[in-house]
């Protein structure tokens, strides 16, 4: 009855596979679209749920970080991955008021939910709408920033988040304003704005080198291509530099007369008509 049941995979957690969380969201998602009914919701959650440990599973390695002073409060967790196991109602809720500078995770596009930071409300007055710092440079401070509808934040408890607080790797934190150039200001913007990367800093490539051995540019021997030669019964005019020099004792050129009347026709300046 209904949708097929969702294909779990506890092992990938990235673009070629859903997480078991972001499997619950979809879930989620077809309950409150109507595309499965409670009863259809409830057996499939069971399945997702035999399939998630029994509690939070955290792994410390993934706080490692590139820097070592952040700008930003939550710099030392944001982009990392929320402890995996997190249960809604029991280690974060959807309704805790948000204000600018909270921890939040966010869903990814890789199908994770990693921490984020809020920076200021946005959208109209009747939004619940947030601006979130969603990944940091290599230098410590914040890099993409993303809109988010607030329903769509979890905001974990102190219980939940003390063990992760305790892995964190020593990192001062100069807590400075946010700047929001990195957001998405339009087409215009975006095209002359700096690049950011939701992922972090931008990926270095290496100098591209010319291949060994290139063979040279190809190069017209002389002689192939003859020298322009005018077409017959073309005769240069006399003193031009493509004019023939005349050799000794060849017989002179001939040069065709003058156009006129000839030689002593009568000049008469009236003009007669052909008819007289």
């Amino acid at each position: 009855a209904g949708v097929p049941p969702v294909q779990a995979d506890e092992v990938d957690n990235g673009p070629t596979g859903p997480s078991l969380e972001r499997q619950l969201l979809n879930l989620n998602k077809f309950l409150v679209n109507g595309v499965i009914d409670q009863e259809e919701y409830d057996r499939q959650r069971a399945e997702i749920k035999a399939q998630m440990p029994d509690g939070p599973v955290f792994d410390p390695s993934s706080l490692a970080r590139p820097f070592k002073s952040t700008t930003v409060r939550w710099g030392a967790l944001v982009d990392t991955k929320i402890p995996q196991g997190w249960v809604e109602g029991q280690d974060y809720d959807r309704v805790t008021k948000l204000e600018p500078g909270s921890l939040v995770g966010i869903n990814r596009s890789d199908g994770s939910i990693r921490f984020g930071q809020v920076v200021k409300a946005a959208g109209l007055l009747w939004e619940d709408r947030w601006k979130v710092v969603v990944s940091m440079k290599d230098d410590g401070k914040p890099g993409a920033i993303r809109e988010e509808d607030a329903v769509m934040l979890l905001r974990p408890n102190k219980e939940a988040l003390a063990p992760v607080l305790e892995a964190v790797p020593p990192i001062t934190v100069n807590e400075q304003d946010v700047d929001l150039s990195s957001e998405s200001k339009g087409l215009f913007g975006s095209m002359f704005a700096e690049p950011v990367y939701e992922g972090g800093s931008a990926p270095s490539l290496a100098p591209i080198e010319p291949p060994v051995g290139q063979p040279p540019k190809a190069v017209v021997p002389q002689g192939i291509i003859p020298k322009a030669v005018p077409p017959p019964g073309v005769i240069p005019p006399p003193g031009s530099a493509q004019a023939p020099v005349p050799q000794a004792g060849a017989a002179p050129t001939a040069v065709p007369p003058p156009a006129g009347p000839p030689a002593g026709a009568p000049q008469d300046s009236k003009k007669t008509s052909g008819w007289l």
